[in-house]
């Protein structure tokens, strides 16, 4: 999937199938300036926020199975998160 659009840049083909399938125009940074994404990047710190202060109110980071820390970070931050809506 190259385009004028890419400038030049080629996508990894299976990432481009994805793109595809669900009409999704790709959007590249330059390499020297990766700020420019920063919806994606902003998302990603807020939620990284979210789960940090979960396990401080949890008060242990313990958990007895990787699959027991996915399900509270499932319940307990990203379920809950979508119920209220954006900050």
């Amino acid at each position: 999937m190259n385009s004028s659009y890419s400038r030049g840049r080629s996508l990894n083909e299976r990432y481009g199938a994805v793109l595809s399938h669900y009409g999704i125009r790709p959007s590249m940074t330059n390499p020297v300036s990766p700020h420019e994404n920063g919806v994606a990047e902003q998302a990603h710190y807020r939620l990284k926020s979210a789960i940090a202060q979960a396990l401080i109110l949890r008060g242990s980071r313990d958990f007895p199975t990787a699959e027991a820390y996915l399900a509270f970070v499932r319940d307990e931050v990203v379920e809950r998160r979508n119920r209220r809506g954006p900050i």
